[in-house]
């Protein structure tokens, strides 16, 4: 599935053209305001989980503002993370949902022990966490049953107990994985993995 047909499955009218946009934060929450990602904001997809990781590389107020080159799989990994949010609570309000990381350049995410084949160095990937274990249930739910529509985007989902990865269109494909902390013999039983794609 291209990216472009991963915007109209998520429910956005298309990909706008980034080369219209200023490369800062401001310009990318334009920018994202235009393709409908209605939860997350351009500040909390940039600021860094590591701030002083982040500063100490040179990042101004520890912001990681991704290329406009990358900016469409923000938006197509921002608008899958909407689901997740409104699974959670569909209205504006306090949500009990927290944008932990989304893109990570390659220095960065070394910095901080990510996989060198991260989906963050793509901004195909982002981390949530929930107040609420239940929450993070509900969310985990909602890419499943979106995963069982539309196998084709090529979900990621990593499980934890009150956090989860979500990704989508990365080269590794459709792919499951539970957090150490989320192994137990009780809670496998809500990890079954993704069902690829039919040949």
């Amino acid at each position: 599935m291209s990216l472009l047909l991963a915007y109209e499955a998520l429910g956005s009218g298309g990909i706008p053209d980034t080369r219209t946009y200023k490369p800062t934060v401001h310009g990318l929450q334009e920018w994202l305001d235009v393709v409908g990602v209605r939860f997350f904001s351009a500040i909390e997809a940039c600021q860094a989980n590591h701030f002083r990781r982040a500063a100490d590389l040179g990042y101004t107020n520890g912001l990681l503002v991704p290329p406009t080159t990358h900016w469409p799989a923000l938006g197509a990994t921002l608008l899958l993370a909407d689901v997740c949010r409104s699974a959670v609570n569909p209205r504006p309000g306090p949500p009990g949902v927290k944008l932990r990381n989304a893109w990570r350049p390659e220095d960065y995410n070394a910095a901080v022990g990510g996989a060198a084949d991260s989906d963050h160095i793509y901004a195909l990937g982002v981390d949530l966490d929930f107040k609420r274990e239940h929450h993070a249930r509900l969310a985990e739910g909602a890419v499943r049953a979106l995963h069982d529509r539309i196998p084709d985007l090529g979900l990621s989902l990593g499980v934890g107990r009150r956090t989860l990865h979500v990704g989508l269109l990365t080269d590794r494909g459709t792919r499951t994985w539970a957090y150490d902390v989320y192994k137990t013999p009780f809670r496998r039983l809500f990890t079954l993995p993704l069902r690829p794609p039919s040949a």
